[in-house]
């Protein structure tokens, strides 16, 4: 069992910009089935779900990181998604992925361009992640002591959490799911089944840095089923 202050697992399945220090700690998810040479901690090492990772996506890292680490608090980020305490940075970020986004498909004006300057772009966007990241890693040990739970802004729809999944999953995957909890852990169903079929609210993206107590207890409830 790895001992850590904390940690905070950054989901990877293909290379990417990434940053590491004593926290954060980029994560290759699917390392037992998936082909790319990824030089980062593999989620395929001590007791682990790789092999589920086509199914369970970046959980198969929440797991990891469960059963191998322990530490004050946890947390799990994305490659491409990470927690911010700068209200303006998605702003800043957006902002320079669009006009990079733009010079990349544009064809006409990518003749027009120089390759430095393309790359210039490239890394300025590259700087803010780096610095933003840092923030967070140098100040989450003072403000988990504060707080229980860091997660995403909320997602707020203009229909239910049911009928939004609906329209873009396969809803019978949610069918299933309430299924499930209304056989396995009935306590909770009528809160659960209220929050997705009369609520309009959701935390999405499995983001979140959370203190051990509170990270424990949820994974021994959502991540005790994965073999059924």
């Amino acid at each position: 069992m790895l001992k850590k202050k904390g940690i905070i697992g950054v989901a990877f399945h293909k290379k990417y910009f990434s940053y590491e220090d004593d926290i954060i700690t980029p994560i290759y998810v699917g390392a037992k089935i998936n082909k790319e040479n990824l030089k980062y901690l593999k989620d395929s090492t001590g007791d682990n779900i790789s092999e589920k990772n086509e199914n369970f996506c970046e959980l198969t890292g929440i797991y990891w990181i469960w059963k191998n680490v322990d530490a004050d608090f946890y947390g799990m980020m994305h490659y491409r998604r990470y927690l911010s305490f700068e209200d303006r940075l998605e702003y800043k970020i957006k902002r320079i992925i669009y006009v990079f986004s733009r010079l990349f498909y544009l064809n006409s004006i990518i003749n027009m361009l120089d390759m430095k300057e393309l790359f210039q772009i490239k890394i300025c966007e590259e700087e803010i992640i780096r610095k933003e990241i840092m923030k967070v890693s140098k100040n989450i040990i003072n403000k988990i002591q504060k707080y229980d739970i860091f997660l995403p802004k909320k997602e707020i729809f203009n229909k239910s959490v049911y009928e939004q999944y609906k329209n873009v999953h396969i809803v019978e995957h949610l069918d299933k799911l309430l299924e499930i909890i209304a056989a396995e852990y009935p306590e909770i169903y009528p809160y659960y089944e209220r929050k997705i079929k009369k609520g309009n609210k959701i935390y999405p993206l499995n983001i979140f840095i959370m203190k051990k107590n509170i990270f424990l207890s949820i994974q021994n409830l959502s991540l005790t089923c994965y073999s059924n």
